[in-house]
């Protein structure tokens, strides 16, 4: 795996950071959608914040409204807290919106691009930079708490267990630190990168890495439980159900691993890389893949229960109220999907009419 997989990754973060590598052109992103009460929040490619009707896709507002100004790019998926959207974007600042009318609340300035998608915990967003460094900010005011300083960027969202902060950098290295001071409680150092956003359960953190590996360890001691290792690298945050992790990777395969052990249960084969999240769905899990499908499988054995082509490469996390299905595609698109089988309900924007009709 390894001429390939350096390959394979520099390509990815030359196509993420594309003015790094080229010095011309800019970040369009992958957020994923987000629904609260009857709206959809994303972030589009074109940089906006984009609130939509969750019943038929209609725009009720976008952030900023003057069509000459853009965020740049939006990778993180927007964070929406009481009444608030929080979103963090690749011109280096952190936005709070008012979530009725996308009117901005307050912005904090990083200086570098963000990737990650905010978590709000505790009165607090917490939110990393390509700066390498770890925000921690007054959800009212935006005003800063604490920051801790990683060795490289920091691309990962957080999760947060018992007063205690966990994220990834391009250092290596997962980090766990104190919610309230920023103080570093310990440090779990893998083989390669670290982009995925980390997700705890039972005391328990699941984190992949570039170095291909899925990684199960202790939450209080950052002790490794276990690892899983696949053919390419994890960007995708995992699920958890009824001792089962559902997870996928760039090598395009989705896999079911006992969440006690490490052993895989299942996999399915998609055509593409994998780097959207997945969501659970009443027995079925839902994936989007790079070949542009979505795809349900059957929680207990993996099986195919349908596909939905989505005419674009799918790379943002997945979203659903457990009936509908939110998808993002890299062409700008949003898709409501019915979960029991995968058929469309709205697209946005809709569709151009075919000529002569």
């Amino acid at each position: 795996m390894g001429k390939a997989f350096g390959i394979l990754a520099l390509l990815l973060t030359c196509g993420l950071l594309l003015t790094g590598c080229y010095g011309v052109g800019s970040a369009a992103g992958w957020s994923g959608p987000v629904l609260v009460d009857d709206t959809v929040y994303v972030g589009s490619r074109k940089g906006r914040v984009l609130a939509l009707e969750s019943t038929t896709g209609k725009v009720k507002w976008q952030f900023p409204g003057d069509e000459d100004k853009t965020l740049v790019g939006i990778y993180g998926t927007p964070s929406v807290v009481d009444g608030v959207v929080y979103i963090g974007a690749y011109d280096g600042k952190v936005y709070a919106l008012d979530a009725a009318s996308g009117t901005e609340k307050w912005e904090y300035e990083t200086e570098e691009p963000i990737v990650g998608s905010p978590l709000i915990a505790n009165g607090t967003v917490y939110v990393g930079s390509s700066n390498g460094k770890f925000y921690a900010l007054d959800a009212a005011s935006g005003e800063w708490k604490w920051e801790f300083k990683a060795a490289n960027k920091i691309w990962s969202g957080a999760a947060i267990y018992e007063d205690i902060v966990y994220f990834g950098s391009l250092d290596h290295k997962l980090y766990a630190v104190d919610a309230v001071t920023g103080q570093k409680k310990w440090e779990f150092e893998t083989g390669a990168a670290i982009a995925s956003t980390p997700l705890v359960n039972e005391r328990t953190v699941y984190v992949g890495s570039f170095d291909g590996k899925l990684y199960a360890i202790d939450a209080l001691g950052g002790q490794e439980k276990w690892h899983f290792e696949a053919g390419n690298w994890f960007w995708t945050r995992v699920l958890t159900s009824e001792g089962t992790i559902y997870t996928a990777s760039l090598d395009h395969k989705v896999y079911a691993i006992d969440s006690r052990t490490g052993v895989k249960k299942w996999e399915f084969k998609t055509e593409g890389p994998i780097h959207s999240w997945p969501v659970l769905v009443d027995g079925s899990v839902v994936v989007g893949s790079k070949d542009s499908n979505i795809y349900s499988l059957d929680a207990r054995t993996g099986t195919k229960k349908w596909a939905f082509p989505a005419g674009g490469e799918v790379l943002a996390p997945l979203s659903t109220d457990g009936e509908v299905i939110y998808v993002s595609t890299a062409k700008d698109i949003v898709y409501a999907l019915e979960a029991q089988n995968g058929a469309r309900l709205w697209e946005y924007p809709k569709p151009e009419p075919e000529q002569g009709k």
